[in-house]
């Protein structure tokens, strides 16, 4: 019998995913471990392997659809075997499925499908029919079985003709979709506070420098992740989450750090950093960086933060109101380093300057909590003991 190909499991928060594209055609050989197709969360894109030696008998799934973890994808016939040996009931789950909608056939096209009187499309093609206000009934299909897919609902917004002028229609879906869930679902239910205070960095600038000399390769970010790492230990009440109407503070500190990817905003998670040292900090930080750009971090990697650090200075940005990433408590928005003219023991002298932006839930802490917790931080930027020892 023909090996099913299944979209695969990535997690128990990860339950639909998009197939992104197809490495094979249909009649393409294959061996099993070859890579067959791949798969797009909000999170990272993956290949998946050929789990046979075969032939890629039938395609169910078309490029650009979502589905289900565990829907059948694929058939591959092996060795001797041919198309009439895949099941008549190997229907392409993912479209005739609970996901999908089903209609009544209008067209001539569609009252030739081979399913009687039943129109399909994917999820992803619904989506954009319905914002678009596209009759999707009436839309004659072109993908397998007779779907209506995502190329079909486009060919009838251009036919429509009412796109003259349109630069570009980007979809929100992927991983955009998601973040902008996210905010939304941020932006509704935190009750967001934002308090700002600058703080002298002449001396975290100088502990890079020196760092740089003895050959060691830390960023800012590294460093700040180090210096929260020591001070999220002594304000656990924003080392914490809301789940389930209850407040959950957390012992361990797991640092979320937000990269700007090709594909959207990413926050992997540095585990443990109350526990590292700032070489190993360095380290995880760069491993993370490049796989959430490269888009290959797995869905766990980004899941469990405590807090997050956002950093706009390399973008010139002063200051800025991050927004909370639930379900933690809080998130530091950083600011570039600038030089400035300072009051330093009734002298003035040029000083690197940097703004700190922290927004907490207010249903979770009061404001004097996380005022105490930004003065704590801020002495540790502006103390040279602290950048001493903080080489190890």
């Amino acid at each position: 019998m023909p090996a099913e190909v299944l979209a695969p499991p990535l997690g128990t928060n990860v339950d639909t995913l998009l197939l992104a594209e197809w490495h094979r055609r249909e009649g393409a050989v294959i061996r099993a471990g070859d890579p067959l197709f791949s798969v797009e969360t909000d999170k990272a894109t993956l290949d998946v392997e050929s789990p046979a030696s075969g032939t890629l008998g039938r395609i169910l799934v078309p490029a650009g659809s979502d589905v289900p973890s565990l829907t059948r994808v694929a058939w591959i016939l092996l060795p001797g075997e041919t198309t009439a040996d895949i099941p008549s009931e190997a229907t392409p789950e993912a479209i005739d499925g609970p996901a999908l909608a089903t209609g009544a056939a209008v067209t001539a096209a569609e009252s030739a499908l081979p399913r009687g009187d039943r129109v399909f499309i994917s999820p992803r093609a619904r989506r954009l029919a319905e914002t678009e206000g596209v009759a999707w009934e009436l839309v004659a299909p072109t993908g397998p079985e007779g779907a209506v897919i995502e190329r079909d609902i486009r060919a009838a917004l251009a036919a429509r003709g009412d796109e003259s002028g349109l630069l570009e229609r980007l979809p929100l879906d992927g991983i955009r979709g998601v973040i902008a869930r996210r905010m939304a679902e941020s932006a509704a239910s935190v009750a967001p506070v934002t308090l700002t205070t600058e703080a002298d960095a002449t001396y975290l600038v100088e502990h890079r420098a020196a760092l740089a000399e003895q050959g060691l390769r830390v960023s800012y970010n590294d460093l700040l992740l180090h210096l929260l790492a020591g001070v999220l230990p002594r304000h656990l009440r924003l080392n914490a989450s809301l789940r389930d109407a209850h407040i959950h503070v957390w012992k361990e500190v797991h640092l979320g750090l937000a990269v700007d990817t090709d594909r959207g905003l990413m926050a992997p998670v540095l585990r443990n950093a109350d526990c590292k040292t700032l070489v190993e900090v360095a380290a995880e930080t760069r491993g993370l960086i490049a796989s959430a750009r490269a888009g290959t971090l797995r869905p766990e990697a980004l899941r469990g933060a405590t807090f997050t650090l956002t950093n706009l200075g390399m973008f010139g940005i002063d200051a800025f109101t991050p927004i909370v990433n639930l379900p933690e408590c809080a998130i530091l928005g950083v600011g570039r380093i600038k030089e400035v003219p300072a009051v330093v023991d009734g002298r003035i002298e040029i000083r690197r300057r940097v703004w700190l932006s922290l927004t907490f839930d207010h249903r979770l802490i009061d404001g004097g909590l996380a005022a105490r917790f930004l003065q704590d931080l801020v002495r540790g930027i502006e103390s040279r003991r602290e950048h001493v020892v903080a080489i190890t």
